[in-house]
């Protein structure tokens, strides 16, 4: 049995581990004595960064990480998103995301505060509520969105919270049903990215596809060639909203083709696809933070998806009530839209 002070060794160990993977919030180490025993006993390892390693996490190990991990974080307080935009009946149409400050929808009597600023080469004008309409996506008829849905099968990832993560994107789908014909791909990874299911329309398969496959191969966590593959095969999508969602629960330490997070990011904003990523246990905070300020999206960590899902709602309802601003004239010098809102701001080329 490890001594007193060879525990307070292990857990000033753990505490700097958790500094380095950006996890801001851990205990200090005098009030972690017995987490790190726990860490010691439970998960066979000394350190945190040595259980970031291992193949796979035991949920025993699991809850003897738990309190040395962050409180809940997300960025949906007071989100504006860009989603896509079309053209309809002649009309330019642009589509975005938008939550109060409380990370609640922005209803549409709240949404007449936007300010709605049409941009040329020389030029800005601010509109007035007679040159555009706001409405909701679902006024808008036809195949509007396509979603790669992204499951991480890493050894960290029990059978629990894989039934916990498919539950999230089922109440996401559901959501979707109700407000626009879609179609999406599903893909999971570990050492490697499968698709489990190519894109299809048909809601029932998509979800049967998220159900969870126990005999799916669990290793290490190829994070950054999963969004890649998601991201590229989105862009083929000929839809005017194009998002990828995917959850994890670790830190990149697998990917072959995608070696670089700038490589990501890059393509998502020459896409114009923004990036929902859900994130646990050891997910990166840090990461998380670039993926949503870098592709104009959304993060949020909780210590276990279990946890998450209460607060997924909030996303979910948020997306499913997608505000669409309908110009009701564009001048051939206007060159893009910028829409504020809340001390945020985001631009579309029209």
């Amino acid at each position: 049995m490890l001594s007193i002070l060879q525990s307070r060794l292990c857990v000033k160990k753990i505490v700097f581990a958790l500094s380095l993977l950006g996890l801001a919030g851990c205990q200090m180490a005098e009030d972690a004595v017995d987490s790190g025993i726990g860490l010691a006993r439970d998960c066979g390892v000394d350190n945190l960064e040595d259980v970031a390693r291992l193949r796979t996490i035991s949920d025993d190990c699991k809850m003897a990480l738990l309190e040395l991990l962050p409180d809940f974080e997300d960025n949906l307080s007071g989100a504006l998103v860009p989603l896509g935009s079309e053209t309809f009946e002649g009309k330019p149409v642009v589509f975005f995301a938008a939550a109060n400050a409380e990370g609640l929808p922005l209803t549409l009597d709240e949404a007449e505060q936007l300010k709605v600023t049409a941009i040329s080469e020389d030029a800005e004008t601010v509109l007035d509520a007679s040159q555009y309409v706001l409405k909701k996506l679902s006024d808008f008829p036809g195949r509007n969105i396509a979603v790669s849905a992204i499951v991480d099968y890493s050894g960290s990832m029990s059978n629990g919270d894989l039934a916990d993560a498919a539950e999230i994107y089922q109440d996401l789908f559901s959501a979707l049903q109700l407000t626009s014909m879609f179609e999406a791909n599903v893909l999971f990874f570990s050492d490697s990215v499968s698709e489990i299911q190519p894109f299809t329309d048909d809601a029932a398969v998509i979800k049967q596809a998220l159900e969870v496959n126990t005999d799916y191969e669990r290793g290490y966590t190829a994070l950054y060639d999963a969004v890649g593959t998601g991201l590229t095969g989105l862009a083929a999508r000929d839809v005017p909203i194009r998002l990828l969602v995917i959850a994890t629960d670790g830190l990149e330490n697998a990917s072959q083709t995608y070696t670089r997070k700038n490589e990501l990011y890059t393509i998502a904003r020459e896409q114009r696809i923004p990036v929902i990523i859900l994130g646990a246990l050891f997910a990166d905070l840090r990461f998380l933070r670039q993926m949503g300020d870098e592709t104009n999206g959304i993060f949020m960590y909780s210590r276990m998806f279990l946890h998450m899902k209460s607060d997924f709602a909030r996303l979910r309802q948020t997306l499913a009530e997608s505000i669409a601003l309908e110009l009701q004239e564009q001048k051939e010098e206007w060159e893009r839209i910028r829409i504020e809102a809340g001390g945020e701001s985001i631009e579309w080329p029209l």
